[in-house]
């Protein structure tokens, strides 16, 4: 009997290329095949996100392209922008066959099953360790773990926890035992995931949560790499650090968005820190590593937001010595609480003050990869890329597709493989380097 072939159209943040791991786990089985093409494909499933108007703007024209260039198959949407605006949808693009919100993967493969009429679509039981045996469409060597879903947070330009609910930790033998399941795999790097990671365990009342995960992932064998993404400020305790700089797995890679730093700003977004707490944080991180890597992320343009308060972020990424920072025009959400406020800054200054802050940014990107030329680091070999020629890999401090990659020159080493390299030259948040 031939095979269902299904391809996926992941969107928005590696917490939904999880949510998509997940779903091809619990279908992947003798009746299907998955495809990376989606032309190729008999369904597709396009996992949308919804967080800014950029976003929900980006997952509609992806739908609509897919329904240009793949009008026979059978086409299913979930993830945030459907969790929101379902029967919108439903009215506006009829050609989706199906639509789904979140946390909907069982649901999802039996409307797949009935569409199909195939009872052997369901290869998996949904509750027979899917967390743990994770199906990974990135690579052999890497794997993004979600700790936690949903976020008890209450920032007023963010509508995640209308969308996800309030945080909720997994229990921590559950991805321990994940993790473990990974390095049997293959993988040597994962990256922790979840709306706010330095929350975890809160919810399930254990102390210093995140480093009781740590202490454990820590002791499983092969595993090379442990890199936190997405925490929050608030709950990046000088404890927190320690332990991450003092690791011998963990990296020191600090993924800490502030948003602002103005003190009435931040209140205006409902954050907890403030500027001072913001200084210390940063202070005990300089304190403790000796090879700290931060990336950060500010929001331009919020309501209200004055020249003088601008002046504080201009001087404060002037000052702060950043790796990385993105940044993020403010988007007026309508499910927000700061929808509330008056959208009063100009579209036209926003992007200004982005310019003018991409200057800066672009500078200490310049200057950060003058020093590390001629420096040696530990590079993990992503693989060779045989249009081009060339093996690429990535240090510590570069998640996949976010970071940058380096490209090593004259190299044999083979996916997976952990190498030592020297940084010869750069190219933007590219790296040349030499096998040592």
């Amino acid at each position: 009997m031939k095979q269902i072939a299904i391809a996926f159209v992941t969107l928005g943040c590696p917490k939904n290329q999880v949510d998509s791991e997940q779903m091809a786990t619990l279908l992947s089985g003798l009746s299907t095949k998955f495809v990376e093409n989606y032309t190729d494909a008999d369904a597709i499933i396009v996992n949308t996100c919804g967080f800014i108007g950029d976003a929900k703007q980006e997952s509609i024209e992806t739908i609509l392209t897919i329904i240009e260039n793949a009008p026979d198959a059978f086409l299913v949407v979930f993830g945030c922008l459907s969790e929101l605006y379902k029967d919108e949808l439903k009215k506006e693009i009829p050609e989706i066959d199906a639509i789904f919100g979140v946390n909907q993967q069982k649901e999802i493969a039996e409307r797949l099953k009935a569409h199909f009429s195939r009872s052997d679509i369901l290869a998996k039981g949904f509750d027979a360790g899917l967390s743990i045996q994770k199906f990974s469409s990135y690579r052999k060597h890497h794997a993004y773990i979600k700790i936690a879903e949903g976020c008890s947070n209450s920032c007023s330009f963010c509508i995640i926890p209308k969308i996800r609910g309030a945080f909720t930790s997994r229990p921590l033998k559950e991805i321990t035992e994940e993790v473990a399941y990974a390095t049997k795999r293959g993988v040597k790097e994962i990256d922790l995931v979840a709306q706010d990671s330095t929350m975890y365990g809160i919810d399930l009342k254990m102390k210093n949560g995140l480093i009781q995960l740590l202490q454990e992932l820590e002791k499983t064998p092969s595993l090379e790499w442990i890199r936190i993404l997405y925490g929050y400020p608030s709950f990046y305790t000088e404890e927190l650090i320690k332990h991450i700089c003092n690791s011998e797995k963990c990296v020191d890679y600090f993924d800490i968005p502030f948003q602002h730093v103005s003190d009435s700003l931040l209140q205006r977004m409902n954050r907890q820190e403030r500027q001072k707490d913001i200084y210390t944080l940063l202070h005990n991180i300089q304190k403790y590593s000796r090879t700290p890597f931060i990336r950060t992320a500010f929001i331009v343009g919020f309501p209200g937001e004055t020249d003088e308060e601008f002046a504080e972020l201009l001087h404060f990424v002037k000052e702060v010595p950043f790796q990385r920072v993105g940044l993020f025009a403010y988007s007026h959400e309508e499910l927000s609480d700061a929808y509330s406020y008056e959208d009063n800054v100009p579209e036209e200054l926003k992007e200004e003050r982005i310019a003018e802050l991409q200057e800066i940014v672009d500078a200490k990107l310049e200057s950060w990869n003058k020093k590390i030329i001629g420096t040696q680091t530990a590079i993990i070999v992503d693989g060779y890329n045989k249009e081009e020629m060339i093996t690429t890999g990535r240090t510590p401090w570069m998640v996949p597709e976010i970071d940058g990659d380096v490209i090593l020159e004259k190299s044999d080493a083979k996916e997976g493989d952990i190498v030592q390299g020297t940084i010869t030259s750069t190219n933007g948040c590219d790296l040349i380097a030499q096998e040592s």
